[in-house]
Parts: structure tokens; C-alpha cells; sequence
């Protein structure tokens, strides 16, 4: 009949203390990354007038133990095949452009330089756009520090409350 003294529960304890850690984090990273990073995202998206097609597409994916990943759904494409968020994401170039058909529908566009409204043009200049690079903002402005100190910190209070239940 042995017993197990304090001593012997402490060295028990802070034995499976790395293991524990990781099995909370990996159990509540979703959690802290949506609410620090996806939901964030979304604001600042929203903030510069992204389209919400993009913006529904933001999503977090569970990519493995104690792996996530932050994505935009690349499945809808333009008549090209190129995907439709790669384009608001990184824009592109000026170029020309021409109605393709001969005394038929016209180029449509509204706003921009000729003012409000409708405009027509059988061939027009496009200035390009430089997309709204919202995977640079993932990466500057923070977000995924603010994570990973927030699911730190829950992780150690988790860890301490348990010390020796």
C-alpha cells in the first residue's frame, strides 16, 4: 500500500504541465482566433469598403494540432478564371479595354472621374487598383500577437486554476 505524498502530486503535475497546455490550447485556439483575429479582420474590411462577398469569405480554418490558418475562399472566378478575391486582394494593372461587340452593349460603369452617375464608352483606359491587401494588414496591424498573448494568458489562468485538481 503506497501513498502518494504532495511532493510526489506536485512532481506529477508539473510533469504533465506541457502537455496539459497544449491540449487547452489547441481545444480554445479557435475560439481566440475569431474573436482576435477573423472578427477584427472583418471590421477593418468593412471599415474600407471591401465587398461583403469578400468579406464572407474570410474564414479561420483548424489546419492540426495547435495549427490554424486565416483564409479567403478563392473558388468563385471571373469569366477569365481568375479568381474574383485574388483580384480585390491584390488588385491589378491599368490597361485598355474595348467593347467586344460591334455597334452592340456598351461599356457600363458608374462614378469615377466623369462624376456621379451612369457612364457608356465603346472603349475605355483603366487606371488599375491596387487591391485592398488585407493579408498585409493581417500581419501589421497586429492581430495575431493580440492572439497569441490572449490565448497565453487564458492559457496560464487555465493552468493555474487547475494547479492540483
Amino acid at each position: 500500500d503506497q501513498q502518494i505524498s504532495m511532493v510526489d502530486l506536485a512532481i506529477l503535475r508539473l510533469e504533465s504541465l506541457s502537455m496539459r497546455a497544449q491540449q487547452f490550447m489547441d481545444q480554445n485556439m479557435m475560439d481566440y482566433a475569431i474573436r482576435e483575429i477573423l472578427d477584427p479582420m472583418k471590421n477593418l474590411a468593412t471599415g474600407r469598403g471591401v465587398a461583403q462577398s469578400y468579406i464572407d469569405s474570410m474564414s479561420i480554418v483548424k489546419l492540426g494540432f495547435l495549427k490554424i490558418g486565416f483564409q479567403v475562399d478563392y473558388t468563385r472566378k471571373t469569366a477569365t478564371g481568375i479568381p474574383v478575391n485574388k483580384l480585390v486582394e491584390f488588385g491589378w494593372d491599368e490597361f485598355d479595354i474595348n467593347s467586344s461587340y460591334p455597334n452592340g452593349p456598351m461599356l457600363h460603369w458608374t462614378g469615377g472621374k466623369y462624376g456621379p452617375g451612369n457612364h457608356f464608352a465603346a472603349a475605355a483606359h483603366h487606371p488599375g487598383f491596387m487591391g485592398y491587401q488585407m493579408f498585409a494588414s493581417l500581419e501589421n496591424w497586429g492581430f495575431i500577437e493580440i492572439f497569441i498573448v490572449k490565448l497565453m494568458a487564458a492559457t496560464s489562468m487555465y493552468l493555474e486554476e487547475t494547479a492540483f485538481k
